[in-house]
């Protein structure tokens, strides 16, 4: 009888492969996209003019007092942030299915060159330094400080204390909350949270089981991970948004005198391809021109190493 490695020849299957993905990206829940047609230009910000309180009483046969609004400028800069790979004829011709050398090197771009989006977000969104005064805290109980029966910690409490600071900051009550997923799965079994699950609809809690919405603010979970190994080292995963939770008046359509938390100024988002006849490949290059900015912090709150 002949063994098996003489009648069967090892190949790829064709109905399975395995390809790791990151979690969903949650950048443009903090920074909504605005379409701009300049890399660079100025927008208008409007002064505080509203909130002062003028006297008004008018004696009969007098002029009125006159007062005056005010509007500065403020500059955006786009940046150009590529990542480019071939795919050389051979690479085409002598791929295997289920490889689509193709699809698989653009899907690839386009997943880094997101990944490098977010990682940028959220290090604009944890920098303590690019928030108003009195808009950042880290707390004295950590959120996974707790006991069944007994808890150290108050995560409500807390998200009420950064809410009021930013009604305090911008007369806008916080919409969004940007959870790191790691905190949510710690979060999701703190005694306050299983109190709030008993009256929340399993099919609406988020992947890490809370509920959908928290204080009134939309739940966001942050799980992109990234390599944070040295090059040449095994990978090893770190959290984009680490132990830090966010909380935003974000207006999801940003226009004429809106205010939210952060935007992002785009230009445009393309994928370029071209031929290299000496290396006898296609070049496949993705494009992404924009620029991050928190235009209102007095509209979001840090909180910082909440595990």
């Amino acid at each position: 009888m002949p063994s098996l490695n003489k009648v069967h020849i090892d190949s790829l299957l064709t109905n399975y492969s395995q390809r790791y993905k990151n979690a969903a990206f949650v950048n443009e829940a903090l920074f909504p996209e605005v379409l701009v047609e300049k890399e660079s230009d100025l927008y208008a910000v409007y002064g505080l003019e509203m909130f002062n309180i003028y006297e008004s009483r008018r004696a009969n046969g007098a002029r009125s007092n006159e007062v005056d609004w005010t509007v500065s400028n403020e500059r955006y800069a786009c940046e150009q942030y590529s990542l480019s790979d071939i795919v050389t004829d051979r690479e085409r011709s002598n791929a295997d299915k289920p490889l689509t050398v193709d699809i698989d090197t653009l899907e690839f771009l386009q997943d880094t060159i997101d990944l490098g989006k977010e990682y940028r977000a959220a290090q604009i969104a944890r920098n303590a330094a690019n928030y108003v005064s009195g808009n950042t805290s880290a707390v004295t109980a950590k959120w996974n400080d707790y006991t069944t029966g007994t808890t150290t910690s108050h995560p409500l409490s807390d998200m009420n204390e950064a809410k009021l600071a930013v009604w305090k900051s911008a007369r806008k009550m916080p919409n969004t909350i940007v959870i790191p997923s790691t905190v949510a799965m710690t979060l999701s079994l703190h005694p306050d949270i299983l109190e709030l699950r008993k009256f929340t609809n399993p099919d609406l809690m988020t992947n890490s089981g809370l509920p959908p919405v928290l204080q009134g603010m939309k739940v966001v979970e942050g799980g992109a991970g990234y390599n944070t190994a040295n090059a040449g080292q095994t990978a090893e995963l770190g959290d984009v948004w680490g132990t830090d939770v966010i909380l935003a008046y974000v207006d999801p359509k940003p226009s004429i005198k809106s205010l939210q938390y952060g935007i992002t100024f785009r230009t445009t988002k393309y994928v370029r391809k071209w031929r290299e006849e000496p290396r006898e490949g296609d070049m496949v290059e993705v494009n992404d021109i924009y620029d991050l900015a928190m235009v209102a912090s007095g509209c979001g709150y840090l909180i910082q190493s909440v595990q």
